[in-house]
């Protein structure tokens, strides 16, 4: 049951401060610098989670997509 509580916190977590610095970089023009280190540090909190949630092969996947987008916002 921890487990399932901890999956969705992952996902909430990410979803949530994801949003909040997408406000933050559209309306308030926040140093992109700035930006890409928040983005790490909810990068490396997220990946932890989700490394104890599902397991090291998912983590890769979550891995990957992350660098994906990290891209697609550089």
């Amino acid at each position: 049951m921890w487990r399932i509580c901890l999956k969705l916190f992952s996902v909430a977590l990410v979803l949530v401060v994801s949003g909040i610095f997408y406000v933050c970089d559209k309306l308030l023009s926040c140093p992109r610098g700035e930006y890409i280190i928040d983005l790490y540090i909810i990068f490396v909190i997220s990946l932890y989670l989700h490394l104890i949630c599902f397991g090291f092969n998912v983590c890769c996947f979550f891995f990957i997509k992350i660098l994906f987008v990290c891209g697609l916002r550089l």
